[in-house]
């Protein structure tokens, strides 16, 4: 049996390019002229028609809940994601949408992208050094700074006649 999608109207039609090849005969409610259609008819004809309706609206999830199902309900978590990446989620899920979709008790299934890691940021040492009084001693001194100075911070400076492979100056 092949799985047919129906897609709510706050996706896109232009998904189902991208979806026909492992959901063919799955159609967009605007191309079937409902357009603005309220939750309960698209309801109904999902149920009638033997679709798995996808939506972006957790609305479905109070009908699945109160009516039942049929239709399974498949509702995404992906915000104002692109096609290209709402398409990938449903193709990334295929085999889940369709074990979903031949459970004998779920009704609805709610999808989220798998959060990506976070490239690590190596940790860059700034050139120089900073010093704040009473923290460390000063590293070329065992003194502590002069009274009334709470805070010295040491940049280095690259001066125009600097060349390369000299170090740059200490600017206070």
């Amino acid at each position: 049996m092949r799985l047919r999608l129906l897609l709510d109207e706050n996706l896109s039609e232009r998904l189902l390019p991208l979806l026909a090849e492992r959901f063919p005969g799955s159609d967009h409610i605007r191309l079937l002229g409902l357009g603005g259609a309220g939750d309960h008819e698209l309801w109904e004809l999902a149920r009638r028609d033997g679709y798995v309706l996808v939506t972006k609206d957790e609305d479905f999830l109070l009908l699945s809940v109160s009516r039942g199902y049929p239709p399974k309900v498949v509702c995404l978590t992906i915000g104002n994601a692109s096609n290209a990446a709402t398409a990938a989620l449903l193709l990334q899920q295929a085999d889940v949408i369709e074990r979903f979709a031949e459970h004998p008790e779920a009704g609805f299934l709610l999808l989220e992208p798998t959060p990506q890691p976070r490239p690590r940021r190596e940790r860059v040492e700034p050139q120089g050094w900073a010093y704040q009084s009473g923290l460390a001693p000063h590293p070329s001194s065992s003194s502590a700074p002069p009274a009334g100075i709470n805070r010295i911070v040491l940049r280095p400076s690259l001066s125009s006649n600097s060349s390369p492979g000299s170090r740059p100056s200490m600017a206070v």
